[in-house]
């Protein structure tokens, strides 16, 4: 056998391996029936599968879970601010996870006309967010760089590439953590309304809760890197000829006192949201409704008749 015909046999048996390895890979994947988390996370994966199903949308809201939770879409629609509209926010959603959520991927799926940004004293915390950017920028989707890029487009059509975080053990694919991925799967589900919002209502004012909010304002300041990530996507969303509104969220007492300097902190986001306002021309939204501790699940989540009650007072004031 000369030296072209043996190269030619090992890069055929190469190739053929390669084909029997694909074929089991989609053999065991199917069998499985296993899912993986890609996303952010795991409603966040749900959500993009819904957006996708999309073929447009004239308006989206986008922000933290507080935004997720108190800004209903069908409400909107209902008051006549929109033809039609979808929840886009993020558990954890900070300004550096939406602004490339926003920009990157939701934009691009549904071209909306009109962004509503919802805001709280949260978004602009240094001392809450940067686990979830790191989780948003190591995720499998959203990972940058060429190498990601290649990655995600070898994915597409070798199941032994996309799956093999799965094939490398067991237990990724029959075991508990497959399990704890469907159980992710079926809990953000079972809080996922049909316009992407948040349906979360279970009640939780406890102390563990509250350690946990007064430590995500610990030490509060306005951090200006977020308020640089609001401005830098504002200013995108714009060049694109879209339509930003901005919309300051309402919270309990019961959370604004675990502020360091309580009302005075919720002033300084207030302020800061006011000032992106002003230095591009937006809107700036604020509820004419008066809530109270009782009108919240929890430290920062409206009930669902308070959502209702707030999603129409800001719809009435963009119809008008």
């Amino acid at each position: 056998m000369t030296g072209r015909a043996r190269l030619i046999s090992i890069a055929a048996a190469f190739v053929i391996g390669l084909l029997v390895v694909e074929v089991l890979a989609r053999v065991l994947v199917s069998a499985a029936e296993a899912d993986e988390v890609v996303w952010y996370d795991a409603s966040t994966q749900l959500r993009v599968e819904m957006l996708d199903r999309l073929s447009g949308v004239d308006m989206v809201f986008a922000g933290t879970s507080s935004a997720w939770q108190g800004l209903v879409p069908q409400v909107f629609v209902d008051e006549g601010a929109a033809d039609s509209a979808f929840n886009v926010g993020l558990a954890g959603g900070v300004p550096p996870v939406t602004a490339p959520w926003l920009i990157d991927e939701v934009v691009p799926r549904v071209d909306p006309d009109m962004v509503v940004w919802g805001l709280t004293s949260l978004d602009f915390s240094p001392s809450y967010g940067d686990t979830n950017q790191e989780s948003y920028e190591d995720a499998f989707a959203t990972r940058k760089g060429w190498l990601a890029e290649l990655d995600r487009q070898t994915s597409e059509v070798s199941e032994l590439v996309r799956s093999r975080r799965l094939l490398r053990s067991p237990s990724k694919l029959w075991g508990r953590e497959q399990d704890e991925i469907q159980d992710d799967l079926a809990e953000a589900a079972a809080v996922l309304g049909s316009d992407g919002e948040r349906l979360d209502f279970a009640q939780d004012t406890g102390e563990e809760r509250a350690a946990i909010m007064a430590a995500r304002v610990l030490d509060y300041q306005l951090d200006t890197t977020d308020v640089d990530r609001v401005r830098d996507a504002v200013q995108t969303l714009l060049d694109q000829g879209r339509e930003v509104v901005l919309v300051e969220v309402p919270l309990p007492d019961r959370f604004v006192v675990l502020h360091p300097n309580g009302a005075a902190d919720i002033a300084t986001a207030s302020a800061a949201i006011d000032a992106i306002a002003a230095e591009f021309g937006l809107p700036v939204l604020r509820t004419t409704e008066t809530f109270t501790d009782e009108d919240f699940v929890d430290f920062s989540h409206l009930t669902a008749e308070a959502a209702t009650r707030f999603s129409a007072d800001i719809a009435d004031q963009l119809a008008a």
